[in-house]
C-alpha cells in the first residue's frame, strides 16, 4: 500500500494534496509560518487508490483544520472525496469546516496566459489557509454557534436576544393555541 507522506510537521492546519498542486502547496506551508507564524502540517496524498486517509484523520484530529488542494477543477474533483470523509470521520475535532482548493470549473485552457488564471496558485492556498485560522477555536460548530445558549463564542446580548426571540415565539404559540381552542372574548385578536 502507498501511505501518504508527512512532508512537513506542523501543529496549526492540515494542507493535503496531491499531484501537480504539492510544489505549490509546500510554498504554502514555507509563506505560512514566515508569514504569520503559522505551523502547517502539509500532507502530500502520493496515491488516490489505495487512499491512505488514516494519515489524513490523524492530522486533522491534531490540527483542528484542514484544506484540501488540487489543480484539477473544483467541481466532481477528489477532493470533495477527502474533505467528505475528514467531515465525516473527524467532526468533532474540527475548528472550521474542512476548504477545498482546485481549479476554476470548466474546460483546461490551452494559453499560457489563461492557464496562470485558471489554475489555483499559492494565493490561493493562502487564502483558504487564512480563512479557516481567522476562526476562533474556542467556537462551537456553526449549527451549535446560532442555537447555543451556553455558547462561548456569543455576546451576553446575543444571549438576551436568543432567549427574547424563543421567549417570544413560545407566546405566539401559547396565545394562538389559546385562541384556537377557547375563543376568549376579552382576547380581541382572537376574534
Amino acid at each position: 500500500m502507498c501511505l501518504a507522506g508527512v512532508r512537513r510537521a506542523g501543529s496549526d492546519i492540515t494542507l493535503v494534496a496531491y499531484g501537480p498542486a504539492v510544489p505549490l502547496t509546500l510554498k504554502a506551508a514555507a509563506r505560512l509560518q514566515a508569514e504569520s507564524g503559522v505551523s502547517a502540517e502539509f500532507i502530500d496524498l502520493r496515491s488516490l487508490i489505495p487512499l491512505d486517509i488514516e494519515t489524513v484523520l490523524m492530522s486533522v484530529q491534531k490540527t483542528g483544520r484542514c484544506v484540501v488542494i488540487s489543480q484539477a477543477v473544483y467541481q466532481g474533483s477528489f477532493t470533495a472525496e477527502v474533505a467528505s470523509t475528514v467531515q465525516q470521520e473527524v467532526f468533532d475535532d474540527l475548528d472550521a469546516p474542512v476548504v477545498r482548493v482546485g481549479a476554476k470549473n470548466g474546460i483546461a485552457p490551452q494559453s499560457h496566459v489563461l492557464e496562470a488564471l485558471f489554475y489555483p496558485t499559492v494565493e490561493d492556498i493562502l487564502a483558504a489557509a487564512r480563512t479557516i485560522l481567522s476562526r476562533n477555536a474556542t467556537c462551537c460548530p456553526t449549527w451549535c454557534r446560532l442555537t447555543s445558549f451556553s455558547n462561548p463564542c456569543r455576546s451576553a446580548s446575543d444571549k438576551i436576544t436568543t432567549w427574547a426571540f424563543g421567549t417570544g415565539i413560545w407566546f405566539l404559540l401559547l396565545r394562538n393555541v389559546l385562541c384556537y381552542t377557547t375563543k376568549d372574548p376579552f382576547m380581541p385578536e382572537c376574534t
